[in-house]
């Protein structure tokens, strides 16, 4: 990590509560999935790898969605607006246990952050943000391009909980 963004992280952390994941990253990691276990028999033959895409396993391996939940965890589709059928999709996942959405996120516009917190709302999921930073930044995606809220946060907690 740069200094810059080693000091960006350091004001935000003065400014505001700041939620830092990577425990599901972690989690998942540490259980040595492979490709053949992001793809079950649901998505045997899909065209694009899958290795470390944690959304799918809502699907498939509903025994890590489980896992994640006894760890004291919450699982949210990130940027959903890169998936195609997005609806159906998050509909699918949130009966698979899917915990919420990741309304807020930097490829998100307002459009897409009111259709996907109707449909959080609808489904009685969580609404989630994220910057999607991944070490270098590159417009919204930095620390503090995206915020959540307190009511994101004290809903996180209380879904955690449980």
């Amino acid at each position: 990590m740069t200094s810059t963004v080693a000091a960006d992280i350091r004001r935000l952390a003065e400014e505001r509560i700041l939620v830092l994941d990577g425990a599901w990253g972690v989690l998942l990691q540490n259980r040595g999935l492979a490709e053949s276990d992001f793809r079950g028999e649901r998505f045997a033959s899909h065209s694009r790898d899958l290795l470390n895409n944690p959304d799918v396993l809502n699907l498939v391996r509903p025994d890590v969605v489980r896992a994640v939940h006894a760890a004291g965890g919450v699982t949210s589709i990130a940027h959903p607006v890169w998936y195609k059928d997005q609806e159906s999709l998050i509909r699918a996942l949130a009966g698979e246990g899917l915990d919420g959405i990741e309304v807020r996120h930097p490829d998100h516009g307002p459009a897409e952050e009111a259709r996907f917190g109707r449909l959080a709302d609808e489904l009685g999921l969580l609404r989630t943000a994220g910057s999607d930073f991944h070490g270098t930044p590159e417009g919204r995606k930095a620390p503090g391009g995206v915020t959540g809220d307190r009511p994101m946060l004290e809903a996180l907690q209380r879904r955690a909980r449980r």
